[in-house]
């Protein structure tokens, strides 16, 4: 019995030896089958640090729950991170969950190269491959759900900022119609005021009265002239030729 448990850390050890050093082939095998992928090629313009991103805190995990050691952090935390920068760098959905499909391929990939080479035996091999599978999950589940936790956030603030521009928009136009209503208002005050001046004006009378009528009557032909420029204002956002921003 102590053979056999001396002999499975022997192989365990290999196994973790063997993922640390070959962590920046991985890394890089990662980067370089992303780039391989069209509708990923933009992203991979990052610089290696900001495209590993919080990936080797994860490799970190999976060595430290192999060698049954305390985990610096939890895998769902780490990868709400994740999500968060992958969103922020303007990944799609299913973009981030082929990145990280990605990447667990590869770790499958090199411990089965491990397996080959070392002769890990099946009870050991189906023990690490749980391991991964799990932490592949928790990632999984970690960026997804936060991803979609940052999506309905952003939604409902798309949504607010929408019902506040609706009110905005509802608002103006009341403003609209009660300036009309004023303006209509004020034109027939206006006209009348001036058929009333220019029927003076017709009657005999003093100089000093003519200047009065005169200047009363340039009075309301400028206040006419203003009301006219808002009406053709309005008329102009009726017809297309202006547009409110809000």
């Amino acid at each position: 019995m102590a053979k056999a448990s001396s002999k499975t850390e022997k192989q365990m050890s290999d196994i973790l030896q063997h993922l640390h050093m070959q962590r920046e082939s991985i890394l890089n095998k990662w980067r370089s089958t992303c780039a391989e992928n069209l509708a990923m090629l933009s992203k991979t313009s990052f610089s290696r640090e900001e495209f590993n991103d919080q990936v080797p805190a994860i490799l970190n995990i999976l060595s430290q729950r192999l060698a049954k050691l305390p985990e610096e952090s939890e895998v769902v935390i780490v990868a709400q991170e994740h999500g968060l920068h992958r969103w922020q760098r303007g990944y799609s959905l299913p973009e981030l969950l082929g990145e990280l499909e990605m990447l667990f391929n590869i770790l499958m990939q090199t411990i089965n190269k491990v397996h080959k080479e070392h002769d890990i035996s099946a009870d050991l091999l189906e023990e690490v491959y749980q391991h991964v599978l799990h932490v592949s999950q928790e990632a999984s589940r970690g960026s997804v759900l936060y991803y979609d936790e940052i999506r309905q956030t952003n939604a409902a603030e798309q949504a607010n900022a929408t019902r506040m521009a609706l009110h905005q928009l509802e608002e103006l136009g009341e403003k609209r119609n009660k300036h009309l209503r004023e303006t209509t208002h004020d034109l027939r005050s206006g006209f009348s005021t001036l058929f009333g001046v220019s029927h003076l004006l017709e009657l005999p009378g003093s100089e000093k009265e003519r200047t009065e009528l005169f200047a009363m009557l340039n009075r309301n032909l400028g206040s006419i002239r203003d009301m006219l420029i808002q009406l053709s204002n309005f008329s102009r956002i009726e017809v297309g030729q202006e547009t409110l921003e809000i």
